[in-house]
This record gives structure tokens, sequence and C-alpha cells, in this order.
């Protein structure tokens, strides 16, 4: 990220995205070329910048543990109501198992004479009567 950064600042700052995108694919391909020597001084600021989020995290974590703790809770809270809406529309009681999906009956098929004709299960109406 130093890298990149760095790299950007020494070159023309392009405008649009098309050219940030070539950009990025040219100082990452140089990037992957260059020498652990050379590489050296990016890992260690990316390590001290490392350190000093986490500092900065446990600082801000201690100072606003009440608000966290709160946060957690409201979540916690709304997590729970959540589910019980979920349950009441599935329909669901509150300890039970979800419900095995039931098949539906397939339909009885409709009867057939003895010259392989579908007999209708419902008389036909004029239209087919008229086209038969």
């Amino acid at each position: 990220m130093f890298y990149f950064r760095e790299q950007i600042k020494k070159r023309n700052h392009p405008s649009n995205e098309k050219e940030v995108g070539k950009l990025a694919k040219i100082i990452s391909q140089e990037w992957k070329m260059l020498p652990l020597e050379i590489k050296e001084p990016y890992y260690q600021k990316a390590q001290e910048s490392k350190r000093a989020y986490k500092q900065n995290m446990q600082s801000y974590n201690s100072e606003h543990a009440e608000e966290i703790q709160e946060i957690q809770k409201l979540k916690r809270i709304t997590n729970n109501k959540l589910r019980r809406l979920k349950r009441r529309k599935e329909g669901t009681p509150k300890d039970s198992t979800p419900k095995k999906y039931k098949y539906k009956k397939k339909k009885p098929k409709s009867p057939i004479d003895e010259n392989g004709i579908l007999i209708p299960k419902n008389p036909l109406s004029s239209f087919f009567l008229y086209f038969r």
C-alpha cells in the first residue's frame, strides 16, 4: 500500500477509473519484480501502521467499553426479535425442529376406455363437442 501511494504521487495521478486500473496493474507488476532489499522498508512501514492501529483500537475500546457493550446487547436483542418474527412467519413453535417437506399427492390420471382414448373427468363443453 505504501509503495503504491508513493508511486502514484511520483507519477501523474490519473483522473478516471480506467487509467487508475491500468496504473495499478503496472505498479503491481513492478512490485513483484522488486528485490526484497527494496521491499523491506515498506514491510516495516506496514508493521508499524498495524501496531499503531491495534494500539488505537485498544485505547478506543477501553474508552468506549460501555458503549460497545450496549451496542452488542442491542444487536443480541434485535437478532432475537428477528428470529421470533421469522418463526411467526413460518408458523413454527419456538422449540420445534423445522418441518419436513411434505410431498403433494399425485392426482389420479383420467380413466382410459377400451380404444385407448382418455375419458374426461368433466363433461365436454359445447366448443369441444363441436370439434369432436
